[in-house]
């Protein structure tokens, strides 16, 4: 993880320039992306702020020189650190980080500051989601949130194959990577942002978002290093997690390893505590670990020579074909169909019997 400490504010230009027509709430838009070019908030005097959003070089290692020209540029070597990425609080509230152009405000006021997401439609509907803005959308529509999303599609400029390569491993350059599995591919530091896309966010194409500014959260501005001077005291306006507002079509909750969502499902779609309704494919969602509870800031390593025999929580562990490891530290294994099968962290006393395994499914 980057550790990050925070100097003086930087004030490159009149104070008058900034914050000038700040927008507070709205309703809007959603997209992905994951272009790997070096943010716009990341340069000197955008806005008065503390420091610019961190950069990173193509190795993913902190730089210091927030002058250092684009990546994706002729010659530059300045990229989007992986830290960027978005991860689960719980199984209702998610931090990441976004590109915006809003309506009644400009790139100044919103560069670093944070905004609540309520999302109004698709899998996600009544989740919320935090982001702050390390990108300003000068091709988005207005009040457009383009959500920082490792896989979700590395644009025209194709910035990802000029910092890592593999050109092949990106999918579509608007959309990104189709499948969880195709997230496999990516470098290992992005990873864990590209699972979460079909994880918490249940492969959610596009929402449209009920969105206000708030105060930022402490774990957003000190993993991007930027925090603006005019934002108050953390911990005041910033939403907490709270139940998914779209009621569903049966009552009830579900238990572990039980199935929550999909195409053609009726039954109750709320997990018990400690779990997150996970998109497997579009007919299957089950209740599984809430991976807020696992996560760390991605870092790149170096993939080992030979596999583990001991997987790790949301590796694949068994199924048709399977010759990867089938013990689990610390979870269990779920069956999910014959040919695929994830981690489920043991948070309740009875998971085996609640997930009805067998120990003779395990060779």
């Amino acid at each position: 993880m980057h550790i990050l400490l925070f100097s003086a504010p930087i004030f490159a230009f009149f104070g008058s320039v900034y914050g000038a027509g700040s927008a507070v709430k709205g309703t809007g838009s959603t997209t992905r992306q994951w272009s790997c070019c070096k943010n716009s908030c990341s340069w000197p005097g955008k806005a008065l702020v503390n420091k610019p959003v961190l950069t990173c070089d193509a190795s993913d290692n902190l730089l210091d020189n927030y002058n250092r020209r684009d990546g994706c540029e002729s010659g530059g070597g300045s990229y989007a650190c992986s830290d960027l990425s978005p991860f689960a609080v719980s199984n209702d509230l998610a931090y990441g980080f976004a590109a915006v152009n809003l309506a009644a405000s400009n790139e100044s006021a919103w560069c670093c500051s944070c905004y609540s997401l309520t999302f109004t439609s698709g899998p996600v509907n009544g989740k919320k989601m935090v982001v702050q803005v390390t990108n300003t959308g000068s091709d988005l529509g207005e009040d457009q949130f383009n959500i920082a999303i490792p896989g979700g599609g590395e644009g025209s400029i194709q910035g990802c194959t000029k910092q890592y390569g593999g050109q092949d491993v990106w999918g579509q350059d608007f959309g990104g990577v189709a499948h969880r599995d195709d997230c496999d591919a990516l470098p290992d530091a992005l990873q864990a942002g590209c699972y979460w896309r079909f994880d918490w966010f249940r492969a959610a194409d596009n929402p449209s978002v009920n969105w206000e500014k708030v105060t930022c959260p402490e774990a957003l501005s000190s993993t991007s290093g930027c925090r603006r001077v005019d934002d108050p005291i953390p911990g005041q306006n910033t939403p907490s997690p709270t139940p998914t507002t779209s009621a569903p079509i049966s009552s009830g909750t579900v238990q572990p390893g039980g199935q929550c969502g999909g195409k053609t499902y009726k039954g109750p779609t709320r997990c018990v505590g400690g779990t997150v309704c996970t998109y497997v494919d579009e007919n299957s969602y089950y209740c599984l670990a809430d991976p807020a509870s696992t996560r760390t800031t991605p870092t790149t390593t170096t993939s080992p020579s030979a596999a583990p025999t001991i997987g790790l929580p949301y590796d694949r562990c068994g199924g048709n074909g399977w010759t990867g490891p089938t013990r689990c530290k610390d979870s269990v294994c779920v069956r999910i169909d014959e040919s695929f099968r994830v981690l489920a962290m043991p948070t309740f006393s009875s998971i085996s019997e609640t997930l009805k395994l067998a120990t003779s499914d395990y060779g």
